[in-house]
């Protein structure tokens, strides 16, 4: 074709970036071989993240019941692919029948069919991870270099794989049985193929751009960003008019602006047709999230995801619903682009014979829709429901390694120089149509970091790893360095990559909580992200050996651990310690503990250490609510009834009668069950008071540097008396875990000992 797009291996053999094919096919398979082991070697150390458990779950009902209603919010196909090794498991994982399975509380599942049910969590885990990593991991690397070969040559595909390779973010999330990477692999196959089809529309083509397509849009719902993409592409391709070939089999190449639109626009109708397909065939071509005769409740009803989104627009209007017709009516008229389009297909396709696209998929969308409007989030000591606009700006500037911004700058200085060679008349093939050629590369880049600005989801680094790939494309750019004569130039080149690797062994295995030195590294990285940006729960098996170790040298301090994430620390035999307010991600076990705090290491998740998911005023409005009093208040209050409370039973008649908060119960309520209302609100009023103790204890915290630190995502504190008395958490006033536990256990709430035999 005659406008197609030069590369560096037609350059003169001057610039040749050519290789012998066995010495490019050792390299590949060497710095695979390294990616694998690497990554790997983190997965097996870590516990599963927060989010993992409820994909691996929501999989496995996938494939063993076709039951859609579990983490329909995330992708289908990522969950799908982490549970296939489950499928072969000898002794097939249970799935406990309980409450949550019927309301379809895929939180509280997950940690039940993990943790509580006689399943082996460990094998199940890794065997997940393991299929992701060796194919979403590897595939990502793969596409990466192919893509960059055919841009760069030889030698430029190579540098973007050793980049993607040694990158710590896609070490850290490439075998995680998660969306993240899967639909950054997907991305990326999509905007090739799209672009593929752009300039050769033949049958293969677009069917293969369909099926890419399909996959797409069920790894992730951000998967609709790939049309704004495509059309992009196919605008800037028609201003440039390049050759065009057409035909069913066998291209032929065709003329005239107006018949490559419209071979153009046949690809992509049919493309579309098969990726529609394509997603149906992922819910087994049903409807209904459900089989007959199964429960239907979501963990979120369409109801109150519109509610939610309505409580967003106008809160005040939310506040006034006073009956059911009232939110019925409210919903009914709901505005908003995507909120008013999913109500109006939604109620369509309750009543047409024809079905547009799956329910599940539906509500899944709905509910990313309406949990992206507002989600608590943190950045740079701040915390913020709505998010900043800079978020993924910051993160981008810590979390990616110094060395990629040299080499960013060597590709703009090489980019900057071929324009000026051009423009004195010289002939540089590799760089003819260079923007022309890197159309896909830099529109996946800007308009997902467009969307990424935008968003109020502010809740991790991962959401931008699909740009990742992409960069690492663009930089194979520097293979111009290598092949030129200059040795200083070349010894710049190397130096660079050379630190990258250095960059990502350095923080080996924990690549997750990877920060580069411009803010401090990954010690200081509490201090500026929190979640799946740093603590996502992963250490746990790490604080376990970390404590037993400790106890065996002779160290008798008591435990106190706050802990974060779906990891399971009562899994872990011989591991004792005392509950401080944690966050599990689900409420399959609750704690109600609060002791009275002793002198002892303190073992605190750097997400709970922020404060962000506990459940009490933010710090800096206590003196604007008033908290400070109430809190001294309270600690008397308790500090009283500590002195009586000698059994479960004492505990329980002091909860059970105590109305301090002036409860009313109308005339003729039976004794008992005021009993049980003064009992509950006592009780929850003992919970505030541990998770206000706790904010208290982390402000004075966060002003000392830790004692050290367990993988940079659990700091250590050493606490003395005194400690905690300048902490002003009224260490003496608590209650004892024994009391507190048999209480619960009374009550019927669940605890972490609660077990569903097979």
């Amino acid at each position: 074709m005659k406008d197609e797009p030069a590369t560096l291996a037609a350059a003169p053999k001057t610039l040749s970036t050519a290789l012998p094919r066995r010495v490019e096919l050792t390299a590949v398979i060497v710095l695979l071989a390294i990616y694998w082991l690497m990554a790997f070697g983190w997965l097996r150390i870590s516990t599963i993240t927060a989010d993992e458990g409820f994909h691996l779950l929501s999989g496995y009902a996938y494939w063993s019941e076709g039951d859609f209603r579990y983490q329909s919010e995330n992708g289908n196909l990522p969950q799908r692919l982490g549970a296939v090794p489950l499928l072969f498991f000898s002794e097939k994982p249970l799935i406990p029948d309980t409450p949550a399975r019927e309301n379809g509380n895929h939180f509280d599942l997950a940690a039940q069919f993990l943790w509580q049910s006689g399943n082996d969590p460990q094998a199940m885990i890794l065997s997940g991870r393991l299929m992701m990593l060796s194919t979403v991991g590897l595939g990502l690397c793969l596409a990466v270099y192919f893509y960059a070969r055919r841009l760069w040559g030889a030698k430029g595909g190579l540098i973007s794989l050793f980049l993607a390779v040694f990158s710590t973010d896609l070490l850290a999330h490439g075998g995680l049985i998660t969306s993240d990477t899967t639909f950054a692999l997907l991305m990326l196959l999509s905007l090739a193929c799209v672009w593929k089809m752009l300039h050769r529309v033949s049958l293969p083509i677009v069917l293969g751009t369909g099926l890419v397509l399909g996959l797409t849009a069920v790894a992730k719902f951000s998967a609709p960003l790939i049309g704004v993409m495509a059309l992009i592409m196919w605008v800037v391709c028609l201003i440039k008019n390049p050759a065009v070939s057409a035909g069913l089999l066998k291209a032929r190449e065709i003329s005239g602006r107006v018949k490559k639109f419209a071979a153009q626009f046949a690809g992509f109708a049919v493309a579309a047709v098969v990726a529609w397909v394509v997603l149906w065939a992922f819910y087994d071509f049903r409807f209904s999230g459900v089989p007959e005769g199964y429960p239907t409740a979501y963990s979120n009803s369409d109801s109150d995801l519109f509610l939610r989104c309505l409580s967003l627009q106008n809160p005040e209007a939310v506040r006034n619903l006073t009956s059911q017709e009232d939110v019925d009516a409210a919903i009914e008229n709901i505005g908003g682009l995507v909120p008013g389009t999913l109500r109006k297909l939604i109620e369509w396709q309750k009543d047409s014979p024809i079905k547009l696209l799956p329910e599940a998929y539906v509500h899944g969308f709905l509910h990313t829709y309406a949990f992206s409007l507002q989600r608590s989030a943190f950045l740079l000591g701040e915390r913020s429901n709505v998010g900043w606009r800079k978020y993924f700006v910051v993160t981008f500037l810590l979390k990616t390694p110094l060395p990629v911004f040299g080499l960013m700058a060597l590709a703009l200085v090489a980019a900057a120089a071929a324009i000026a060679r051009q423009k004195q008349g010289e002939r540089l093939p590799w760089a003819e149509n260079w923007i022309y050629r890197l159309c896909p590369l830099w529109t996946g880049i800007l308009v997902y970091g467009a969307m990424a600005v935008l968003t109020n989801l502010n809740i991790g680094h991962r959401h931008i790893l699909p740009i990742y790939p992409l960069l690492y494309i663009l930089l194979g750019c520097v293979v111009v360095y290598w092949i030129q004569p200059a040795l200083w130039k070349k010894l710049l080149l190397g130096a660079l990559l050379l630190w990258c690797a250095l960059a990502a062994l350095m923080v080996r295995p924990h690549f997750l909580a990877y920060f580069n030195p411009l803010m401090g590294g990954p010690s200081q990285g509490y201090k500026l992200l929190i979640d799946s940006s740093l603590d996502w729960g992963q250490d746990v098996p790490l604080m376990v050996e970390t404590v037993k170790n400790l106890k065996t040298t002779g160290d008798k301090s008591p435990v106190y651990y706050a802990h974060f994430g779906s990891g399971w620390p009562e899994f872990y035999e011989g591991f004792k310690f005392h509950y401080l307010p944690a966050y599990r991600v689900t409420n399959a076990a609750t704690y109600i503990s609060v002791p009275p705090l002793k002198p002892g290491l303190y073992l605190i998740h750097a997400t709970q250490l922020q404060s962000v998911y506990v459940t009490a005023p933010e710090y800096k409005d206590w003196e604007k609510q008033n908290i400070p009093l109430m809190f001294s208040q309270m600690a008397g209050v308790f500090s009283q009834w500590q002195k009586h409370v000698n059994s479960t039973q004492d505990l329980i008649n002091i909860l059970g009668t105590q109305n301090i908060q002036g409860l009313q119960f109308p005339e003729g309520t039976p004794q008992d069950q005021q009993n049980m209302a003064l009992l509950n609100s006592n009780l929850q009023l003992l919970i505030q008071y541990g998770n206000l103790r706790f904010i208290k204890l982390c402000e004075y915290l966060k002003k000392r540097e830790p004692d050290f630190q367990i993988g940079y995502s659990i700091n250590a504190y050493r606490l003395t008396e005194q400690d905690l008395r300048k902490a002003g958490t009224f260490p003496d006033v608590g209650f004892d875990e024994k009391y507190t536990d048999e209480l619960a256990k009374k009550l019927g709430i669940l605890t972490p000992d609660k077990r569903y035999t097979k």
